[in-house]
C-alpha cells in the first residue's frame, strides 16, 4: 500500500468516525420527532379545518418527509461507503473504489445540502408566525417580520443552488456544502433572533402589566419555584430562544478555518446537526404547546388582554394565580375551595345530637341565614374594586 493511500485510508477513517457520531445524534433526535408528529397530527386533525390549521398540518408534513429523507440519506452514505469501499472490486485501487463510492452517493448529499435550509426556514416560519400573532395590529413590526422572512428564504435557496451545481461539478469534496451555507445560516439566526426579541418583549410587557394588576407577592414556595422554572423552559422553547442560540454558535463555527478531522470540525459537525434537528423539532413543540395550551406566553397575554364586558359585569379569562395575594379581599373573596369540615349529619356527634329533642327544638330556632351546614359555593364572584372576575373556559387565541 502507498504512502498517498495510507493517508486516504486515515482521512476516510476519521470521517466515518465523525459521520457515526451525526448518525447516532440524528437517530436520537429522529426518535423524538417520530413520537412527537402523530401527536401534533392528531390534535389538529381534531379541530376544525381553517387553513392556519391546514398550514401547521403541511408544516409538520415537510418537516417530517425531509427530517426522514436526510436521516436516511446520512445512513445510506455511510453503509455505501463502507461498502463500495471494502467489499466491492478488491482489485482496483482504493482511491476508485472510494471516488466510485462517492459517486453512487452523489444525490445524497445534494440533498443534505438542501435538507438544511428547508429545516431552518421551516423553523424560523413558525417562530415568526408566533412573533406575528403576538404583535397583531402592529404593521411595521410585522412587515419587519416578513422581510426577514423572505429574505432568510431567498439566501437559503440562492446558496443551495449554487453549492448543488458545485457539487456536479467536482466530487472532490463533496461536503463542501456546509461552509457555504455559513452566510445562510447568519441570515437564518439573524431572523430567528429578531423573531424572538419580539416575542420576549411582548412576553415581558404582558408580564408587567399582569404584575401591575394582580400585585403578586415576592415570597413563593417551593411549587411557586417548580412552576416558574416549567415556564421559562416553555418560554425558551416556545420563542425559539434555544434553536437562536444553536445558530448563533454554529453559524460562528462554520466560518472559522478548520481541517477535516480537526475538534473544529468535530463541532461545527455536531452543532450543525444539532440545529438542523433542533430548527425541525422546534416547530412541532411549538404547535403542542399552544394546542394544548401549555403555551405560558398565552396565559400571560389572556390575562393582561383578554377583558370583555358582558351584560354589565367585567370578565378576565382564564385566571390562574400561582401565589397569594397582597390584597386581603381578594384572597378572601376569590374563588372558594370546598370546605374539608364534614356537615353536622355527617358527624357521629352531631348526629347524636341531632336526635336529641331538645337540641332539634333549639336548632329550628335558629334562622335560615346561620345554618352551619349552608356549605358555600364552590366558586363564588371575586371582587377587586367592584369588578367581578370570574374563571371561564375560552377557546385560543389561535
Amino acid at each position: 500500500m502507498t504512502p498517498e493511500e495510507d493517508r486516504l485510508l486515515y482521512a476516510f477513517g476519521r470521517n466515518e468516525m465523525k459521520n457515526v457520531v451525526v448518525m447516532f445524534f440524528m437517530a436520537v433526535a429522529y426518535g423524538v420527532f417520530l413520537c412527537l408528529t402523530p401527536l401534533a397530527l392528531l390534535i389538529m386533525l381534531r379541530r376544525a379545518r381553517s387553513r392556519t390549521i391546514l398550514i401547521q398540518i403541511g408544516v409538520i408534513l415537510l418537516l417530517f418527509a425531509s427530517v426522514t429523507i436526510n436521516t436516511a440519506c446520512v445512513l445510506a452514505v455511510i453503509l455505501l461507503q463502507l461498502s463500495r469501499g471494502f467489499t466491492r472490486n478488491l482489485d482496483e485501487p482504493i482511491l476508485q473504489r472510494f471516488r466510485a463510492a462517492d459517486h453512487e452517493t452523489l444525490w445524497m448529499f445534494v440533498y443534505q445540502t438542501w435538507a438544511q435550509p428547508i429545516q431552518f426556514i421551516a423553523g424560523d416560519s413558525i417562530i415568526v408566525w408566533r412573533a406575528w400573532i403576538f404583535w397583531r395590529g402592529r404593521r411595521g413590526v410585522q412587515y419587519a417580520l416578513l422581510v426577514v422572512l423572505i429574505a432568510d428564504a431567498a439566501m437559503a435557496i440562492a446558496f443551495g443552488v449554487w453549492t448543488t451545481e458545485k457539487i456536479y461539478d467536482t466530487i472532490r469534496d463533496p461536503g463542501m456544502g456546509a461552509a457555504i451555507l455559513g452566510a445562510s445560516t447568519f441570515l437564518s439566526f439573524g431572523t430567528n433572533l429578531f423573531s424572538t426579541a419580539a416575542i420576549a418583549l411582548r412576553a415581558w410587557q404582558n408580564h408587567r402589566q399582569l404584575a401591575a394588576t394582580f400585585s403578586f407577592s415576592g415570597v413563593a414556595g417551593h411549587g411557586q419555584n417548580i412552576r416558574r422554572l416549567e415556564s421559562a423552559f416553555f418560554i425558551l422553547v416556545e420563542s425559539g430562544a434555544l434553536l437562536c442560540l444553536c445558530q448563533f454558535v454554529y453559524a460562528i463555527l462554520s466560518v472559522l478555518d478548520g481541517h477535516n478531522g480537526s475538534p473544529l470540525d468535530w463541532g461545527t459537525s455536531m452543532m450543525g446537526t444539532l440545529s438542523q434537528m433542533l430548527a425541525a423539532l422546534n416547530p412541532v413543540l411549538v404547535i403542542l404547546l399552544v394546542r394544548l395550551r401549555f403555551s405560558m406566553i398565552d396565559s400571560d397575554s389572556e390575562l393582561s388582554t383578554t377583558t370583555t364586558t358582558t351584560r354589565g359585569l367585567t370578565h378576565v379569562e382564564r385566571i390562574a394565580l400561582s401565589q397569594r395575594s397582597r390584597s386581603l379581599d381578594l384572597d378572601s373573596q376569590g374563588p372558594k375551595t370546598p370546605v374539608k369540615e364534614s356537615a353536622p349529619w355527617k358527624d357521629g356527634e352531631a348526629r347524636a345530637t341531632w336526635k336529641d329533642s331538645e337540641a332539634r327544638a333549639a336548632w329550628r330556632d335558629i334562622p335560615k341565614s346561620e345554618e352551619p351546614w349552608q356549605e358555600p359555593s364552590l366558586y363564588t364572584h371575586a371582587s377587586i374594586d367592584g369588578v367581578v372576575v370570574q374563571t371561564v373556559t375560552t377557546q385560543h387565541a389561535l
